[in-house]
């Protein structure tokens, strides 16, 4: 049987996901995919390792990615200090930088426009989920959840 290993990302319902599953992670049924520190206490497996694993089934919950920006913007987590250390399975080492913006259409403007090469929102502004890709652009999940 496969193990089942849940990507958690922000602003797709990940906080309602993990509460579905809390037993589930807390025995190790299922398995959080993480490379950052989490409050909860769950069982917890870096990128490389579940990459490394037989017999797994990823799965990973995305929205609407206009819907994605609009919980960035309302919920202020572009400022959030955990931002740019999000699991990634293309092995990059991301920092967090504040793409500001008084107004929703200059804060989608400065996050479409901006030009850092090390910051996770210029891979973000290519592709909403690019965290759920390899090297290569092969999509990691076997099933995808749409919110």
């Amino acid at each position: 049987m496969n193990k089942l290993y849940y990507i958690d990302m922000p602003k797709v319902g990940s906080t309602y996901t993990k509460s579905v599953f809390k037993k589930d992670l807390q025995d190790g049924n299922m398995i959080l995919v993480a490379d950052r520190k989490i409050k909860e206490k769950f069982v917890c497996e870096s990128v490389k390792s579940v990459l490394r694993r037989k017999n797994k089934h990823i799965f990973a919950v995305i929205r609407n990615p206009f819907n994605l920006l609009v919980s960035y913007y309302v919920s202020k987590h572009q400022l959030s200090r955990w931002r740019g250390d999000l699991t990634n399975f293309k092995s990059l080492k991301l920092k967090h930088i504040n793409i500001g913006g008084n107004s929703f259409s200059k804060f989608v403007k400065n996050f479409f426009e901006n030009t850092d090469v090390n910051s996770y929102q210029y891979y973000q502004a290519k592709n909403p989920y690019f965290q759920l890709f390899d090297k290569h652009e092969n999509c990691v999940c076997d099933s995808l959840i749409r919110l």
